[in-house]
């Protein structure tokens, strides 16, 4: 019997930092099982450092064949109990195709390109994307209509053995762009994307015991432009005033903002295991 323990921070001898990163290829998948998480045994669903603590160095030990996956998900959302910018009712269906590939016995190619149409319903006031996300302006139009948001996102993964079954390295790209338009009188055009890095290690000291480490590197744009006929300019309500990196920009007879943003993020992950 083999029993598989992750750290948490909350262990004496083991711990993990998490990082935002998703389970690109295997989520759609693992939620169509009830999101069982370490619940139940699943070839991707393992608690070691690339399932549970999101390491892509680790692919290598982690997936032994190749495989090619499509997948489809559809979701729908709605309910009473919400906040003031929230839609009434969410939408939304998907689809990805993902591929892991070897080559030859120290290296592993990962690609995945999903697809992916929104429709929130019911949009108070704002154009935003994502209203609640901490940014210090909120675009506000003082209407109500429904948003429907739609593009690709794609995700490159390349993983190394620098030293066979001890020292590995892994490299990501990501790429997401995604195009929305509010149905109200003042038409806000959103236009999301989101460029991110993440290099990866991982090291395994022995058959029991393996730890990484991982720096995620995130650069996004948000441009909202009003595409009326009618010159009708927006409010724009301040909600904080500790970040700088905002702009206006007046576009011909209509108005806009852009809203940049970068990001780093790190994780150290350990993984521990116990055989009996």
């Amino acid at each position: 019997m083999r029993i598989c323990l992750l750290n948490h921070s909350f262990y004496v001898l083991i711990f993990l930092l998490e990082i935002s990163t998703t389970a690109f290829g295997s989520e759609i998948r693992l939620q169509s099982m009830g999101n069982p998480r370490i619940a139940l045994p699943d070839s991707g669903n393992q608690i070691n450092l690339h399932d549970f603590g999101r390491n892509f160095a680790w692919i290598l030990e982690d997936q032994a064949a190749n495989w090619t996956r499509l997948e489809g998900k559809a979701g729908h959302q709605t309910g009473s109990f919400r906040r003031t910018y929230d839609p009434k009712q969410v939408i939304s269906l998907s689809g990805r195709y993902t591929v892991l590939q070897h080559i030859g016995e120290s290296n592993i190619v990962y690609g995945a390109i999903e697809y992916a149409d929104v429709s929130r319903k019911n949009v108070y006031s704002t154009s935003d994307r994502q209203p609640y996300s901490g940014h210090p302006f909120r675009v506000t139009d003082a209407t109500t209509g429904n948003i429907h948001s739609y593009g690709p996102r794609l995700r490159l993964t390349y993983n190394n053995a620098l030293f066979k079954h001890h020292l590995f390295w892994a490299g990501t790209f990501t790429y997401q762009v995604e195009s929305g338009l509010k149905k109200a009188i003042v038409k806000p055009e959103n236009i999301y994307r989101d460029v991110g890095l993440i290099t990866a290690i991982a090291f395994k000291i022995s058959r029991r015991f393996s730890i990484g480490f991982t720096i995620d590197y995130n650069d996004s744009q948000e441009n909202i432009e009003y595409v009326s006929p009618y010159k009708i300019a927006p409010f724009f309500y301040d909600i904080n005033l500790f970040v700088s990196e905002q702009s206006f920009l007046p576009l011909a007879d209509n108005m806009g903002i852009i809203k940049n943003g970068q990001q780093f993020r790190y994780g150290l992950q350990t993984a521990l295991c116990f055989a009996e």
